[in-house]
This record gives C-alpha cells, sequence and structure tokens, in this order.
C-alpha cells in the first residue's frame, strides 16, 4: 500500500509505519551503496524517516513519497561524505603542521612513524591503484573526476580505491589505535 503525501502530512503514525516497514530495507541498502558501512547506511536511512516526520506540518512532495525518501537518503548519504572528504583533507594537513612544528615531541614520533608507514603503504599499491587513491584522499577527487583524468571506467576506479583501501587497512593495522588513520581509511 502507497503512502500519501496527505497521510503523512496529517501525522498518521499507522501511514509512518507502513512506509518505514515498507522502505527501510531498500533504502538502507541503497544508502549502503554509497557508504560501504551498515552502521552509517542504517543511520542515514533512520534520520530519513525522523526528518520526514519533524517536517509532517510543512512537506511539499512534488512527486511520490518513495522517490521523496530516496533523494533524501541520496542527498544525506553525498553530504556525510564530502564531510568525510572534508575531514580527512583537515586531518592530513594537521598531521603535516603537527610533524613539522614539533619535531622532538613525541607526537612528531608518533606522526613521523605513522608517515613511514604510510609511505611504505602506498609503495605497495599497484601504481594505478596508487594514483587513484592519491587522488581521491589527498586531491579530494570524485571517481567520476578520477575516472576521467585517467581514462578509465568509474568501475575500474572504484576497483582500484576499494583494493587500495584492502591494502592501507592491512599494512595500517598497527596504527589502527590512532583516530587519524581511521578516518584516512574509512
Amino acid at each position: 500500500m502507497n503512502v500519501t503525501v496527505n497521510e503523512l502530512s496529517l501525522g498518521d503514525p499507522q501511514a509512518y509505519s507502513l512506509l518505514f516497514d515498507r522502505l527501510f530495507e531498500p533504502l538502507y541498502r541503497y544508502a549502503f551503496t554509497f557508504l560501504k558501512s551498515e552502521d552509517d547506511a542504517k543511520e542515514m536511512t533512520q534520520r530519513a524517516f525522523c526528518k520526514l516526520w519533524d517536517m509532517k506540518d510543512t512537506i511539499k512532495i512534488a512527486l511520490s513519497v518513495d522517490a521523496y525518501m530516496y533523494r533524501m537518503v541520496h542527498n544525506d548519504c553525498l553530504n556525510l561524505l564530502q564531510q568525510r572528504q572534508r575531514q580527512l583533507e583537515h586531518n592530513y594537513e594537521y598531521m603535516l603542521s603537527r610533524g613539522l612544528e614539533t619535531p622532538e615531541s613525541s607526537r612528531s614520533a608518533e606522526y613521523s612513524d605513522l608517515q613511514k608507514a604510510m609511505e611504505r603503504a602506498l609503495d605497495k599499491l599497484p601504481p594505478k591503484c596508487r594514483e587513484v587513491f592519491v587522488l581521491n584522499r589527498f586531491h579530494l577527487l570524485s571517481n567520476a573526476s578520477i575516472a576521467e583524468r585517467m581514462e578509465i571506467s568509474v568501475n575500474t576506479v572504484e576497483n582500484h580505491m576499494s583494493k587500495a583501501l584492502r591494502i592501507m587497512r592491512l599494512e595500517l593495522k598497527d596504527f589502527v589505535s590512532l583516530s587519524i588513520v581511521l578516518s584516512l581509511l574509512k
């Protein structure tokens, strides 16, 4: 049974329950295709339903409720990925600045060890895989931009990134306790 915009705007709990039961799993799978994390995908999906409920008094849906929900999850996932990219860039710049500012400190030694480990891990990546990883993680290019720049398909870019992340996680497993590594490899 399809839920109408009118039922949602009236705050009908049964309509929301039906919508949740019908759409949660497909929206979750859709979010997972972007985020590659079960927890993040569940959070984005739950957030979409909460936002829909919060907006019930002012909701304006031009197409279908389903399309609206998919668009909301899509936008939230993209926003989260952009936020992570900005955080990654900030963390990387912070790592560089801390390493240069305090060469005698223990943080600098940790940074130096991490930097060396990252360089070794990057060296273990096949050349094309390394190029894709660096363009994505350090230059913050999208998969489509990388594909265009390297004249390869987006699917090939995604395969290179998956391989790079697998290798980087394996090579940097000793640094797992450092939150910076975790944010680099999400």
